[in-house]
């Protein structure tokens, strides 16, 4: 073995060190963003689980005025609605569909990095005659959070 050798390899090794040192430090950074965005989206699942929560209003605080809502179906067609008000009445119709008062959720499984909230859940729907008749929906939904609003959300069915 040379002295280059020895030379290539404590360039490698230290090179390595810093690039981990580098990234374990972005992660770190990066971590008080990503658990404020999990937080924001944490809470909007929670606010949509209140008795009496007033949808309009519920939306416009979480949404930025020009969110996207992406809702992928079954089929994987899509539907694309931008901002609070014409989010708030796809809800509105389809509550009114089965006569409920409000969705509710459960949260089974969360994931934050950066911007991305990632969020398993399942949805049902509350209160009202024909509210039995809709069959819960599991879900995965993904949000890209901006300044403290969400700015894009896709809702993916998982069955």
């Amino acid at each position: 073995m040379s002295a280059n050798d020895i030379t290539r390899r404590g360039l490698m090794a230290g090179g390595l060190t810093a690039v981990t040192l580098a990234t374990v430090g972005s992660a770190r950074g990066a971590a008080p963003a990503a658990n404020v965005n999990l937080k924001l989206v944490t809470d909007f699942y929670d606010a949509q689980n209140q008795p009496g929560v007033d949808i309009t209003a519920l939306l416009h605080r979480y949404l930025s005025p020009d969110c996207k809502v992406h809702t992928v179906g079954q089929t994987m067609e899509t539907s694309i609605v931008i901002g609070p008000d014409a989010e708030a009445a796809r809800w509105m119709d389809y509550l009114r569909k089965y006569g409920a008062e409000r969705f509710g959720n459960r949260v089974l499984s969360t994931w934050a990095k950066g911007p991305f909230v990632m969020v398993e859940h399942t949805n049902i729907v509350v209160g009202g005659p024909h509210a039995e008749a809709h069959p819960t929906s599991s879900m995965v939904s993904i949000f890209v959070v901006n300044n403290g609003k969400i700015k894009d959300w896709t809702d993916y069915p998982l069955s």
